[in-house]
């Protein structure tokens, strides 16, 4: 039994869920537009619960200090994509935490995928749950770092390990994907599928399978939450 079953039993159902999230549609545009949205990017940020905790003088100087940012993050250039996903992310990882002294690790890569949508991968605890158990089953796994828990960010000198953290995290959400391309592209043409970002749909089914409250189905049979 290997991750395709999950993926084939689940696809449609993690593309339906990613095509009702509107706002990130929007995310893209603002940032492809150059356009600079405060109440679109507040709103987002909120739905993701990116702010929880976070007072009103720090949210804006969050906001603030993204849009800041944004113009930093030029096209990735061929051959060179993992090294400039992991320079931006450094860059906002560490700007966030010395305007507001928080982790910052979901937020970071959240908005960063709004600029990079077919390259970042979003961190999640449900989806690095997934990765602990599927690096034991799935052999070409085997040869990266072993996922450890996320690292707290307490000190400037955190952002380095939390940056290595990431890129493993990254790195083996981007192996999964290319494992199982062919069925991605051949799920796609069977449904018609119209989500276009296949890293993201990867990503949502690691999170469905890491979610102890979230249905899933396998070879036909159906596994719901308590």
């Amino acid at each position: 039994m290997s991750f395709a079953n999950f993926i084939d039993s689940n696809y449609s159902k993690a593309c339906e869920m990613q095509r009702g999230i509107n706002k990130d549609i929007a995310m893209k545009k603002m940032i492809s537009d150059g356009v600079n949205d405060k109440s679109l990017l507040f709103s987002w940020m909120r739905d993701y619960g990116l702010f929880q905790g976070i007072k009103a003088e720090s949210r804006n100087a969050i906001v603030d200090k993204y849009f800041s940012l944004v113009p930093i993050f030029l096209p990735l250039s061929k051959g060179q994509e993992r090294r400039q996903v992991e320079d931006c992310f450094h860059l906002l990882l560490s700007e966030f935490y010395n305007t507001v002294n928080r982790k910052w690790l979901s937020a970071a890569s959240k908005l960063l995928w709004c600029s990079y949508p077919d390259h970042v991968v979003i961190y999640d605890s449900f989806v690095e749950r997934a990765l602990v158990i599927l690096q034991g089953i799935e052999s070409y796994l085997a040869p990266l770092p072993r996922i450890e828990s996320s690292p707290k960010i307490k000190s400037g000198s955190d952002i380095e390990k939390a940056l290595k953290f990431y890129m493993n995290y990254q790195d083996m959400v981007i192996a999964i994907h290319h494992r199982y391309e062919p069925n991605l592209k051949a799920l796609r043409k069977k449904h018609s599928e119209t989500y276009p970002h296949d890293i993201r749909i990867i990503d949502k089914l690691l999170w469905m399978l890491g979610n102890p409250n979230q249905d899933f189905s396998l070879n036909g049979v159906q596994c719901v939450s308590a």
